[in-house]
């Protein structure tokens, strides 16, 4: 009995060939060989295609058009935007449009001169400012906005120094004392010097210490040139208040932007 597996009930299956039968010649080709084009894509890439009109997440792109930015602007104002070559500073009173000329400024950056949004800072003092010019900013450039670090001085600070608190011996969930806690330091600062609170006052010495942060002045320099009794205890009272805040992994308002010139000085970055 033979199976599917039997070599000879295959074989029989077969239809017998002659030794002198030739395969049948492969079926005539009635339309010739295809001509190979000289441009294989067909033309697709002689242009570049066609800019986006959304974003990925479905956000409309604006249309960076260069001589629109500079509509409805006076001649003082459109040199500002296309000003290249040198640092430049504006001079204006209230109403007159900076931010307007600062926002088509970034605009143009962006347009003209292939910026990335990430090496854009814009800074303001007031938390109000920045979020009004990075409304208007994304208003012209859309999501990219978010990518442009538009915001205080010192939210660019607590920023700058989170990315580097290695090298200044801090974490970077370092906390950040407001007024009310900086005074409590100072108060327990002052009585473990044992200082009589009616001859020299926390609310002073906090004063005093904010003052020389704002001049950029450490306490190893205001040691260095403390001349007479009074300014020798604040700088004791200085140098304790910053080794306690070193304790906390803290840094008070006043030495975000200290702190920060003083990084970018030593390791120059940036």
């Amino acid at each position: 009995m033979s199976s599917l597996f039997d070599d000879n009930f295959l074989a029989s299956l077969q239809t017998p060939r002659g030794h002198d039968e030739e395969p049948p010649p492969p079926p005539e080709d009635d339309h010739g060989p295809e001509p190979v084009p000289h441009d294989l894509f067909g033309g697709k890439f002689d242009a570049p295609p066609q800019r986006d009109t959304h974003y990925r997440d479905g956000a409309p792109r604006p249309a960076l058009d260069a001589a629109a930015l500079l509509e409805g602007l006076n001649d003082n104002q459109r040199a500002a935007v296309v000003h290249s070559g040198s640092p430049l500073l504006i001079v204006a009173g209230a109403g007159s449009g900076k931010t307007r000329v600062l926002t088509h400024r970034i605009a143009h950056l962006l347009a003209e001169r292939n910026v990335h949004p990430g090496q854009i800072l814009a800074i303001t003092f007031t938390n109000k400012a920045a979020g009004e010019m990075k409304e208007r900013v994304e208003q012209l450039v859309g999501p990219r906005a978010n990518a442009m670090w538009v915001m205080t001085f010192h939210s660019a600070c607590v920023r700058i120094l989170r990315r580097e608190s290695k090298k200044l011996g801090f974490t970077s969930s370092f906390s950040i004392y407001d007024a009310a806690d900086s005074k409590r330091l100072m108060a327990l600062v002052c009585r473990d010097l044992d200082l009589d609170p009616k001859r020299f006052p926390p609310k002073s010495f906090s004063a005093k210490i904010s003052n020389l942060k704002n001049e950029l002045i450490d306490e190893e320099d205001f040691a260095a040139q403390a001349a007479d009794g009074f300014e020798k205890t604040v700088a004791q009272a200085y140098a304790m208040y910053q080794s306690r805040l070193r304790e906390a992994n803290a840094l008070d308002f006043d030495d975000l932007i200290m702190t920060t010139v003083n990084l970018l000085r030593a390791f120059q970055i940036g």
